[in-house]
């Protein structure tokens, strides 16, 4: 898998975002953060999706 498709679990995700696993399913649910994917029955985000929602966030 090439760095643009990796995908994260939450665990992933809320490590790279430096907050907890309860708050990624948060901003999850409210649209705050990248839209997951659902694969074989597990959530997904894309690393590429994640990395350039927080290079808008630090630009904003």
């Amino acid at each position: 898998m090439t760095q643009e498709n990796t995908l994260l679990n939450v665990k992933d995700v809320a490590g790279m975002l430096n907050i907890g696993v309860s708050t990624v399913w948060r901003h999850a649910k409210s649209g705050n953060i990248p839209k997951p994917l659902k694969v074989d029955g597990s959530v997904r985000w894309r690393k590429s999706a994640l990395e350039e929602w927080v290079r808008r966030q630090e630009a904003a």
